[in-house]
């Protein structure tokens, strides 16, 4: 069992390094190249990275700083100094974007929030986006944040949710933390932390009420539970405490899964990684029987518990069967995405009129492709979920919000560029120390078994098998391996400087690594002028200053000469009205903007964009008058007084009309300052760099 166990941990590790290479090579040469061409059309003006070579020398320069930072955190009092101002920096970050951001994507995000109101207002109507399943735990959990946040006095308030979900993240980041403490790798945490909060998008996801951060922070509670139970640095020495984190392991796992099903391959992971270890069969069979009934039990616990308490539960008439996700994972023209999935499974109303039409689809698609087509579209599928280093916060914008903010643009906005090219480069870090990690633990297999690095593997790669091979590919669902990631990221980096430490690395090696990254220096300049045209070419975009556009609507008749209201508040002056007013194209409809001293009157008003005389900012009322001879439906959906929202429709407490006013902006893709203070930033961290290889080659005085 002993060479079985190390045979496999050899294997795993081997098969990382590949899935690595695989990811690394995307990443750098083809980042976003295969998503499918309506999403590229959405999204192609927020992809400009700059050429691979200069990628390539920044995500060498990163690399090497990280080093250096350790070489440099050798004394206790720099440990404790860089600790507390990464973490003071990290907290700085998030409450900035709790109290500036509030808004939600108006899809997905906005069902799951519109949800959680009603829950949280004592409403057990579920809404037809959860008959079939997704979510519904997010949007409970949501429901307990909003009801905590209206005992205190604060409504449905968005700061609160922000904040509920960063403190669920940096428990998760803590949760890592830990588990490399508990391994006593010299500075692995110290890494962890910082590349932990220069990857913005941990954060940035949290802005969004859904299912990802709450799913990986009780992966990573499971995650800590159990290396503490097989950790041999630090052991519980005491039976019952490692049955009693165990069990916890399961618990936190079921929450995982219950939150988002794919994180069920950590089960799966784990299961494996029990088996697999130095214990004796009856012991490993009671470690595998403890874990799974904890597991079963607390899946059950929850389903009674959202059933019971909140009244939930699924309508399988409205369901989808899993072959619905595999269908579109094998659709060679989305390329496994889920573009265009939805208005054709929408034409079955049955659940076995779905069932069949996608078993159908899954046999016809396979046997177009072959296996050469099949292989080509796994491709393709790698490059689309994997490539990219904002891991889905490229989709994202705010579809409804009361006040964007003035920084939305560098976030969201056709500003975007400059932040996800410095996410590239932090990904592409991350993923070549990962890899470095994964071929240190292949050498040192057979004296490893039982280490937490071979579950880590072994979960992205589950993840990564998963989607690439069975189901829809998004760059979001690479989300949930972020920390474990970045765990082997920084332990790669550990071992990087270990071995330097080990080998002894003469003068003349160092004085060699010195002149490299001199050239590296050079490179980056080099790349600084290759890379100018970026703020030269313009872009334009629709900016929101006000929106609320939800995709799922409800309609009221307006019969002739009746009206409808809204009042709103503008924070900023607006140029253009975008509206879904209209469930279908209308005659005679009259829309209004108006206040004390203006009045902006649009005659046989349709949906869409349009340009309007400029509003100032102050209080506003949107009036739509039908003034034909027959009636006019309306669109509107309804929702509690969210703090994103505008006044509800007079005479309601809980009906929004969909409408959204903007100003045209014209930027270019990397503002000057922006642009430069990359290369800057990249060349401090050479000139450091350069000072710590000669320091290290006895050439310049001690610091």
């Amino acid at each position: 069992m002993l060479r079985i166990s190390r045979w496999m941990w050899w294997l795993v590790s081997g098969i990382f390094v590949i899935v690595s290479l695989i990811i690394f090579n995307d990443a750098w040469f083809w980042p976003g190249k295969a998503l499918s061409a309506s999403e590229m059309a959405y999204r192609k003006e927020f992809f400009n990275f700059f050429d691979s070579v200069t990628n390539l020398l920044l995500t060498l320069i990163l690399i090497i700083f990280l080093i250096s930072l350790l070489y440099w955190l050798n004394k206790l009092e720099r440990k404790k100094l860089f600790t507390t101002l990464i973490i003071g920096c990290s907290l700085l970050l998030q409450l900035y974007l709790a109290f500036n951001f509030k808004g939600s994507q108006g899809i997905d995000d906005f069902d799951v929030r519109q949800q959680a109101a009603f829950l949280a207002a004592g409403s057990h109507q579920w809404s037809t986006y959860f008959y079939f399943g997704p979510n519904s735990g997010a949007a409970i959990f949501f429901a307990l944040v909003y009801q905590l946040s209206r005992v205190i006095g604060l409504g449905y308030n968005t700061v609160i949710t922000n904040l509920a979900v960063m403190i669920l993240l940096d428990l998760a980041v803590w949760s890592g933390w830990l588990i490399l403490k508990r391994h006593e790798k010299t500075n692995a945490q110290e890494s962890y932390l910082l590349l932990c909060t220069i990857f913005i998008p941990l954060y940035l996801t949290s802005l969004f009420t859904y299912t990802d951060p709450l799913a990986l922070t009780f992966l990573m509670f499971g995650f800590s539970c159990l290396d503490a139970v097989f950790n041999q640095k630090q052991p519980v020495t005491k039976v019952w405490q490692k049955y009693l984190l165990l069990i916890g392991t399961g618990v936190f796992l079921a929450l995982a899964v219950y939150l988002k099903t794919n994180t069920a391959i950590a089960v799966i992971a784990v299961l494996i990684f029990i088996f697999f270890n130095r214990k004796s069969f009856k012991k490993t069979f009671l470690l595998l029987v403890v874990f799974l009934m904890a597991f079963a039990i607390t899946t059950q616990a929850t389903s009674v518990f959202q059933k019971n308490v909140y009244h939930y539960k699924v309508v399988k008439n409205e369901s989808f069967p899993y072959t619905y996700w595999i269908a579109m994972g094998l659709n060679p023209k989305s390329e496994g995405s889920s573009v265009n999935a939805w208005s054709d499974i929408a034409k079955y109303h049955t659940y076995q009129g779905r069932s069949k039409h996608t078993q159908k689809l899954i046999k016809q698609r396979l046997k177009q492709m072959g296996v050469s087509g099949l292989l080509g579209l796994y491709r393709k599928k790698m490059n689309s979920q994997w490539s990219l280093g904002t891991v889905g916060t490229e989709m994202r914008n705010y579809g409804l919000t009361a006040e964007v903010p003035q920084s939305y643009s560098n976030f969201f906005g056709n500003q975007r560029a400059p932040l996800q090219e410095i996410q590239q480069i932090v990904y592409l870090a991350v993923w070549l120390l990962a890899l470095i990690e994964g071929i240190f633990c292949f050498r040192r297999a057979r004296q490893q078994i039982g280490q937490i690095e071979y579950l880590l593997m072994l979960y992205i790669i589950g993840v990564f098998l998963f989607h690439t091979l069975m189901w829809e590919v998004m760059p979001r669902y690479a989300f949930i391996t972020v920390i474990p990631l970045i765990m082997l990221a920084a332990q790669g980096a550990t071992d990087i400087n270990d071995w330097l430490c080990a080998h002894r690395v003469k003068n003349r090696g160092y004085k060699l690594f010195g002149l490299v990254n001199l050239l590296l220096l050079a490179g980056v300049i080099w790349g600084g002028f290759n890379n100018l045209h970026y703020t030269k070419t313009i872009v334009q975009a629709n900016e929101p200053v006000i929106s609320q556009q939800f995709l799922r609507q409800e309609t009221l008749q307006l019969q002739p000469n009746q009206q409808i209201s809204e009042k709103f508040f503008l924070p900023r002056a607006a140029s253009l009205i975008q509206t879904s007013v209209l469930p279908y194209s209308q005659k005679g409809l009259t829309l209004k903007i108006a206040n004390r001293t203006s009045q902006i009157k649009i005659k046989n008003y349709q949906n869409g964009t349009q340009p309007i005389k400029q509003l100032s900012t102050g209080n506003y009322q949107l009036i739509l008058k039908n003034e034909s001879q027959v009636p006019i439906k309306i669109n509107y959906f309804k929702v509690e007084p969210l703090d994103i929202l505008q006044q509800p429709i007079s005479g309601s407490t809980k009906r929004y009309l969909s409408f959204a006013l903007m100003n045209p902006v014209k930027n270019a893709i990397y503002p000057s300052s922006s642009y430069w203070l990359i290369f800057l930033l990249a060349i401090v961290m050479g000139s450091l760099n350069v000072v710590y290889l000669l320091k290290k080659a006895n050439l310049i005085n001690r610091i």
